[in-house]
């Protein structure tokens, strides 16, 4: 089973982890999770940190997106690196993983601890934004979902092929838009809510 520290949940879902953890422990009868599950993990070094199962995190998100935050405080241009994971190369060449990821040698340290023969096939610059898109471009058609971003494609070298045509002609993730000087900046909340924290430093908390 592949799990996911607090620090690498807050950073997919784009929030201070300190703030993450205070909306959990608020919403955990209706998340039906506990935060005592501490583990080693290639982000925690020596230590152990809060850890949660993939199942868990599709749950977070799944509230969050019910409480209205969405993708709210995401930052959806920032750049990582789209993958595609061979699982189970031995016994399933066709099995991969495909997805979005900061650091890919972490991610597919992660995956190891339940598939240890899992490989990188492939892996380009892209922005968080992209990744429903290129899952969708590389699959519809060509493979079939068995679990949360795990497809059974029919030929993986195909896929892969797929996605250095489509990498060649995307612009690069580090590209912005020029802004208009008539462009105005919304504010989330983000600014209020770092503000109260900065005026009460014992409401934050730690994990």
């Amino acid at each position: 089973m592949t799990y996911i520290s607090i620090r690498e949940l807050a950073a997919r879902i784009g929030i201070d982890k300190s703030n993450l953890l205070k909306w959990i422990k608020a919403n955990r009868e209706e998340l039906r999770l506990a935060t005592n599950k501490r583990m080693q993990t290639p982000d925690s070094g020596a230590n152990r940190t809060i850890v949660f199962t993939e199942e868990e995190f599709e749950r977070i998100v799944r509230l969050r997106d019910e409480q209205g935050f969405g993708s709210e405080g995401r930052d959806l241009a920032e750049t990582g690196q789209f993958y595609i994971i061979q699982l189970v190369p031995e016994f399933d060449p066709n099995r991969i993983k495909l997805g979005f990821a900061m650091d890919v040698r972490q991610r597919l340290s992660q995956h190891r601890t339940s598939a240890p023969t899992a490989v990188c096939k492939a892996s380009w610059p892209c922005k968080r934004l992209w990744e429903g898109t290129v899952i969708d471009y590389l699959t519809l058609g060509h493979c079939r979902l068995i679990a949360n971003e795990v497809f059974e494609c029919d030929d993986i070298d195909d896929v892969v092929q797929r996605g250095r045509s489509l990498f060649t002609i995307m612009p690069s993730p580090d590209t912005r838009i020029a802004m208009s000087e008539h462009f105005k900046r919304v504010d989330t909340g983000e600014t209020a809510l770092k503000e109260a924290e900065n005026q009460n430093p014992d409401a934050r908390s730690t994990d």
